[in-house]
């Protein structure tokens, strides 16, 4: 019985950090600018700067599950499905619409 309440307990406590390390969409909209800038142009770069909060916000959308938050967001003919927990970010998927239609 002493394994089984350590056990529940370590269980708690991973879902209790989950929880409040669950990022939210504001944090989803500074890791696409940031990453966004580390692999363009100057004048993307510019562009992503100036527009980057309204375009991402716009073109996101997101669900939480509490423990972590999904966020798919659709530029142009680009989806990105992105996974946030425990204040990171993980890409799942990066597809070009109009290349996988074809």
């Amino acid at each position: 019985m002493r394994k089984i309440g350590i056990v529940i307990s370590i269980i708690l406590v991973l879902l209790s950090i989950a929880t409040f390390t669950n990022p939210t969409k504001g944090d989803y909209i500074n890791w696409v600018k940031e990453s966004s800038q580390k692999s363009h142009s100057l004048l993307e770069k510019g562009f992503i700067i100036l527009l980057g909060d309204t375009v991402v916000n716009n073109t996101t959308t997101s669900n939480n599950f509490v423990i972590f938050s999904s966020y798919n967001t659709k530029i142009g003919s680009e989806k990105i499905k992105t996974i946030g927990a425990f204040n990171n970010f993980l890409t799942i998927s990066d597809v070009d619409t109009e290349q996988a239609s074809k």
